[in-house]
């Protein structure tokens, strides 16, 4: 192969490597959707399918002054959460509501 060749082909790699990062770490685009005369509504595929939400997937609601945040309980995000907690000592405060609890 010529080096002519070898050049185009690198840096056509490195755009394809750039593209995917800039694809991966960008947020979504605001999207519109409408809820129903039930208040359903319906999350898109492309949201889905980027955070592995499947069918009867549970779907944490949050009310924020004026926003919604719904946070899917995946594995994943379940995964994410560990360690949030160390060290502050809820475990010994769990167990001592339930030796209060067994002595009422």
């Amino acid at each position: 192969m010529s080096s002519e060749l070898i050049k185009r082909m690198q840096f056509l790699t490195q755009r394809v490597k750039m593209s995917y990062r800039l694809t991966r770490d960008r947020k979504a685009l605001p999207m519109e959707i409408r809820a129903t005369s039930k208040g359903q509504i319906v999350i898109p595929s492309s949201i889905r399918r980027n955070l592995g939400i499947k069918e009867g997937t549970p779907i944490m609601i949050e009310e924020n002054g004026m926003e919604i945040i719904l946070r899917p309980m995946t594995r994943d995000y379940i995964h994410s959460l560990r360690g949030k907690l160390k060290g502050r000592g809820l475990m010994k405060a769990l167990i001592a509501e339930k030796k209060r609890e067994q002595n009422l």
